[in-house]
């Protein structure tokens, strides 16, 4: 299978690993950016275009206390720490 086509390897992953979507989506980004790598483009351009400048994100670190983390987030979001400051 080439290197470069990333929906092969996606669907031969599906057969062999099923299940832990968040490892096959790690997997996917580094394929991708492998791709862009490769082709010298961004993976916004792979996938069709950037449609956006920003993104607005909530960062909370995991502690190991769930309910934790949550107010931690929550009082972020009340915060609007997530909001770009432009």
């Amino acid at each position: 299978m080439a290197a470069d086509n990333i929906n092969a390897a996606m669907l031969k992953l599906d057969k062999i690993a099923k299940g832990n979507t968040f490892a096959k989506s790690g997997l996917e980004s580094a394929l991708l950016d492998a791709q862009g790598k490769r082709l010298g483009l961004p993976v916004s351009e792979l996938l069709g275009g950037r449609v956006r400048d920003s993104l607005e994100v909530a960062w909370t670190l995991a502690s190991g206390d769930t309910a934790r983390d949550i107010a931690e987030a929550e009082q972020m979001l009340e915060l609007r720490r997530h909001a770009s400051s432009s």
